[in-house]
């Protein structure tokens, strides 16, 4: 089965302007060689006409015939080269314009891209390309919706273990500092888990800042930091 080239293909582009550079260059030295032949072949009738002994005439037609022929040529390959090359970086300019777009975009950038062309290859490769961005969006936003279901679930059970606890305490002479501790421990990592997810909402939406690695993280954890080490140790 023949498949037809599309004419918004950068193929049949490609295919129909280096075909068009072939074909006028070709016609160009079909012209030129039955210009120079014509005179060479008029040249030897005369000549054999005339009856006349003009060997070293003829070897100088044929050396000027043979540089007539090979300097054009040379030149037409060259033009020729020169002008696909440009014919080439034209019609995949559209390439390096979306090239441009997904370079000029940051991490946190997970827009659809803006990049209409006339070529059908690279309306193809972006509409994939916010194909994918849609799918790691959606699924970016699933795991922030679960880490916050799940830490929301988590919050009110540990809410009434405590509750429940310091009933016992009050109403008993159990002993259930430690479990309140362990308690209050998980109950920090599941606030941890929620500023987490808030932190993720802020950072899909393109709200976020820069903080200091050791002012703002490490800092307010060094008495949290002790504790669990001295609790290892």
């Amino acid at each position: 089965m023949i498949r037809r080239f599309d004419h918004r293909s950068m193929r049949f582009r490609l295919i129909l302007t280096i075909g068009l550079i072939l074909l006028v260059f070709q016609v160009i030295s079909v012209v030129w060689l039955w210009h120079e032949s014509k005179e060479q072949i008029q040249f030897l009738v005369e000549a054999q006409l005339q009856k006349r002994n003009m060997d070293s005439h003829v070897k100088r037609e044929v050396h000027e015939a043979v540089a007539s022929l090979a300097v054009p040529s040379l030149v037409m390959i060259t033009l020729t080269l020169l002008l696909c090359y440009q014919a080439v970086k034209w019609i995949t300019r559209p390439l390096y314009q979306l090239q441009r777009e997904l370079e000029s975009r940051s991490e946190e950038n997970l827009d659809p891209v803006a990049c209409h062309s006339q070529v059908q290859e690279i309306d193809a490769v972006t509409q994939a390309i916010n194909q994918l961005v849609a799918r790691l969006n959606s699924s970016l936003e699933r795991e922030r919706l679960f880490t916050a279901d799940v830490a929301h679930e988590l919050r009110t059970p540990l809410a009434g273990l405590r509750l429940h606890l310091e009933l016992i305490e009050r109403n008993s002479d159990v002993k259930v500092q430690p479990l309140v501790q362990r308690l209050d421990q998980m109950t920090h990592s599941v606030s941890q888990l929620l500023n987490l997810a808030r932190a993720g909402q802020s950072f899909t939406s393109g709200t976020y800042q820069n903080v200091g690695l050791i002012e703002d993280v490490i800092l307010p954890m060094e008495a949290e930091l002790s504790i669990m080490l001295e609790a290892h140790q």
